[in-house]
């Protein structure tokens, strides 16, 4: 049987959000991925080095980015509903990853820290280029400038906490209806976009 290392680092994110990391044990993510613990450390070292590429694997999100460039901007307003839809949409594929981190003293590592700055920089980022092509297609802009003095940089920032706000808080609070999560979420951007777009 050929076991790739996704379906190891898949085998270990659930036993992590199952038990937490200082409770599994490599033998117990060996035994769920159909490999030997001598194959898991050839290929992952050691736990901690398989929970870093784990959860960093499970948090690359290239679907959520390419999406989020596709968004027609024309209608500011639809456009901020149809981000926050796509928000909503990969905070529920990583509920997995709030649990494990909410409940992992290890991400106070160096490492973890590092790459978690590296996600939050490419989020910023992908929200930026959102922001600045909604800029570019409003009529009183020319494509690439501001001349309102709208802050892309600075309001992607206010975007990211707040959402980042509303995800973790609902995911403590244990607020399960994904309904809730949605209009909680939506009601959140819309009142980012109605102060954005009076600045257009």
């Amino acid at each position: 049987m050929n076991v790739s290392d996704n379906d190891i680092m898949e085998a270990a994110l659930n036993l992590f959000a199952e038990k937490g990391y200082t409770s599994v044990s490599t033998r117990e993510i060996a035994t769920a991925a159909g490999i030997t613990e001598m194959t898991l450390f050839r290929k992952f070292e050691s736990k901690k080095k398989l929970f870093l590429r784990s959860v960093f694997h499970a948090c690359t999100d290239e679907v959520y980015a390419q999406s989020l460039d596709l968004v027609p901007c024309e209608d500011s307003e639809e456009a901020f509903r149809q981000f926050a839809r796509l928000m909503s949409r990969s905070f529920e594929a990583h509920r997995r990853i709030t649990r494990i981190i909410a409940h992992c003293p290890e991400v106070k590592d160096p490492e973890f820290e590092r790459m978690a700055h590296e996600q939050m920089i490419s989020a910023k980022q992908d929200i930026e280029r959102f922001l600045s092509r909604i800029v570019a297609a409003n009529p009183g802009c020319a494509a690439n400038e501001n001349p309102n003095g709208v802050d892309v940089s600075r309001l992607s920032l206010e975007i990211l906490s707040q959402a980042l706000g509303v995800f973790f808080l609902m995911e403590m609070m244990q607020i399960e209806e994904k309904s809730t999560w949605d209009s909680v979420l939506e009601t959140s951007m819309m009142r980012i976009s109605e102060a954005f777009r009076k600045r257009l």
